[in-house]
């Protein structure tokens, strides 16, 4: 029984985290460049807002990232939800998801750094 809450748990927690991704990647600033460093064209700073909201898709990527390897080493200790995993290509699903993740996250991080360095330049 607590095999199936945990389970249940794990799978809340990972909808709950994708939902929060989703939802982020909608409530983007219009006409503000913040996501996969393209704010490197642009010769603005951006307002704490931007900040803000990319600090929180950060965190959003984080705890799906989280969930994900928390689901996986579950279901890796259990041989008969591995084999239903593997034959349904679960592993690589989470893999490709993962890829796109850290994709995004690299984006986000390049887009807080390129900002930092647009500042610096500003306060010389």
């Amino acid at each position: 029984m607590k095999l199936i809450y945990s389970l249940l748990l794990v799978s809340c927690f990972s909808s709950v985290s994708f939902g929060q991704v989703s939802k982020s990647e909608n409530n983007e600033v219009k006409g503000s460049p913040t996501e996969f460093g393209e704010i490197s064209r642009s010769r603005s700073p951006l307002t704490e807002d931007q900040k803000k909201d990319i600090d929180q898709k950060i965190a959003a990527i984080n705890s799906h990232l989280s969930a994900i390897e928390k689901k996986r080493e579950y279901i890796l200790n259990d041989p008969e939800m591995k084999a239903t995993a593997e034959a349904e290509g679960w592993f690589k699903d989470m893999e490709e998801t993962e890829s796109r993740l850290n994709e995004k996250k690299k984006g986000l991080l390049e887009t807080l750094e390129n900002d930092r360095k647009l500042r610096e330049g500003d306060s010389n």
